[in-house]
């Protein structure tokens, strides 16, 4: 397996730990975020062609969704 491929299932393992729903499409995965937020969604992909793949998903993932967040009731950044 790929470097990249195993960096993106550390990812998958780390979102299923944090309480998002992660599940398999046909070229992608779909992660949702934890019920208490329900507000974001990603897709990400099986076999991405960018080298930067993953740092690009991972600095999205804590910019515009909840990934980062530790308290229910605190808000994403706008």
């Amino acid at each position: 397996m790929s470097d990249q491929r195993k960096e993106l299932a550390a990812i998958r393992a780390e979102a299923r730990r944090k309480g998002w729903r992660v599940e398999r499409g046909k070229g992608y995965y779909k992660m949702w975020c934890p019920p208490a937020c329900g507000k974001h969604w990603k897709t990400v992909h099986l076999s991405p062609s960018d080298p930067n793949y993953t740092r690009n998903l991972l600095g999205q993932l804590g910019r515009a969704t909840c990934w980062n967040k530790k308290d229910p009731d605190e808000e994403a950044p706008q």
